[in-house]
């Protein structure tokens, strides 16, 4: 999705160019519903990518699998995003940013349930950022599984990709 520049106190930012959105599961089995990756970035909320249906719990700091899972955004070239935009029906969804194969984050942030604005701290350029919840909740269309949905993210930074 494309929700055009953002002014701020990091000057004018622009949505970065997406070259794609893929599933990132690379403690699993190395596939998060990958058929639905990119309607999480199409333009349209009311596509959706989904995690699969976690049972016992959806912490993932508590399952002896894996410490989360995600989506890898790629860029069409290295820039140093400033802001995740993520559009999203879940609320209480605990989730880190993280810039290229670190896994450090650049911000950690909890989903809103709805059109959120998540500031970047300062990294070097990078061809792609993770989305990777670490924490998600129960589902409320259905109670036995824990899942997250994510409309819509874009990233954020200068026109100049600095």
């Amino acid at each position: 999705g494309g929700d055009g520049p953002s002014r701020g106190s990091a000057g004018d930012l622009v949505v970065l160019p997406v070259a794609g959105v893929a599933d990132w599961d690379p403690e699993g089995d190395g596939r998060e519903n990958p058929d639905l990756a990119a309607l999480a970035h199409d333009g349209d909320a009311t596509t959706q990518w989904r995690t699969e249906g976690y049972r016992d719990t959806g912490d993932f700091s508590r399952r002896n699998d894996k410490t989360g899972v995600g989506l890898r955004i790629t860029l069409t070239r290295a820039a140093r995003a400033r802001e995740l935009v993520l559009t999203t029906p879940t609320a209480g969804a605990a989730f880190q940013v993280r810039p290229g194969e670190a896994a450090a984050p650049v911000a950690s942030a909890t989903t809103t349930g709805g059109r959120q604005v998540v500031r970047l701290a300062d990294a070097e350029p990078q061809t792609s950022y993770t989305l990777w919840f670490t924490d998600i909740p129960a589902d409320p269309a259905d109670g036995t599984r824990y899942r997250v949905y994510v409309g819509e993210v874009d990233l954020r930074g200068a026109a100049n990709g600095s």
